[in-house]
This record gives C-alpha cells, sequence and structure tokens, in this order.
C-alpha cells in the first residue's frame, strides 16, 4: 500500500510540475500578449479618413503596465473601441490630438525647446491587451466633455503573430 501511495504522490508531483511549467513557457499566457494596432490617419475637412494598415500581436511579459491613468480627452482626441463579432466593446483607447507631434531641440542657451506642429497625415500606433475575439475598431471624435461623434467602424485585419 505505501509503495502505491508514493507512485500516486510522484505522479501528482510530476502533474502539479507539468502545469506550473505550461504557465510559465514564455508566450503561453494569454494575458501577456499585446496587440499593436497601426492606424493611417488623413484629415479631412473636419473629420478623419482613417484605415487599419495592420495588426501585430507581440509577446509583452517583461513589461508590465502600471495602473496609468488615462487624461481625458476634450476636443481635437479620438476614442477607440475595440469590439467583438457581437459589437460588444472588449477595450478603449484614447488618442489625444492624433494629429499633433512634438519635437523637441537644444536651444542656444543649452535648455531643450519644444515645438509642436500640426499634421495633414499620421501613423498612430494603439496598443492593447490582445484578445482572440477582437473583430472591429470603432472611432469616435471628441467634440466636449461629453459628446463624441461617430466616425467610423472597420474590421480589422487577421493579425500577424
Amino acid at each position: 500500500m505505501r509503495t502505491m501511495a508514493k507512485i500516486l504522490f510522484a505522479g501528482l508531483c510530476c502533474l502539479m510540475a507539468n502545469l506550473v511549467n505550461g504557465q510559465t513557457t514564455p508566450g503561453s499566457n494569454l494575458s501577456s500578449k499585446v496587440a499593436l494596432i497601426h492606424l493611417q490617419i488623413k484629415r479631412q475637412g473636419d473629420g478623419y479618413n482613417i484605415t487599419v494598415r495592420d495588426v501585430t500581436i507581440i509577446n509583452d511579459e517583461k513589461k508590465r503596465q502600471v495602473g496609468e491613468k488615462e487624461s481625458p480627452v476634450y476636443n481635437s482626441g479620438l476614442v477607440c473601441y475595440i469590439l467583438d463579432k457581437g459589437n460588444a466593446i472588449v477595450d478603449s483607447i484614447s488618442i489625444a490630438e492624433p494629429m499633433v507631434t512634438r519635437y523637441e531641440y537644444p536651444r542656444d542657451d543649452g535648455t531643450i525647446g519644444s515645438k509642436e506642429v500640426e499634421l495633414d497625415e499620421k501613423e498612430v500606433v494603439i496598443r492593447t491587451m490582445y484578445n482572440p475575439g477582437m473583430e472591429y475598431l470603432r472611432i469616435l471624435k471628441v467634440t466636449g466633455k461629453t459628446k463624441r461623434q461617430s466616425l467610423t467602424t472597420l474590421k480589422l485585419p487577421t493579425p500577424k503573430m
């Protein structure tokens, strides 16, 4: 009887070790995957023409997001909703001033100067936790503190792994 108990105990230990190793293999954990969604944004009058260039899935086990709060986006910003097949919201991302690029340069007095330039066309990468159910990207223009204007809903291409 003792021999049987030892064999069962050894088998249980091996099973537990395999289970733990399966969870710690790099890239095996779905929560460590990040989707990078590459957007091409062109200004069109008061609105934008937006296309999804591609979606890339990467492993991001080493970088853990600190509970950073997004600052509120008022006027001239975009809100992006990641939707599943049934149009339920999976995640949301804010893009403050998507057409503005900030340049920094050294001044003659040894300090750093900066200048913001408004562009008519820009590539933007948004980052979200990967969800295999991601199907669509709905983009809204922020027009006030609580007002949003729907711009477009785009089908996400098949992600590159």
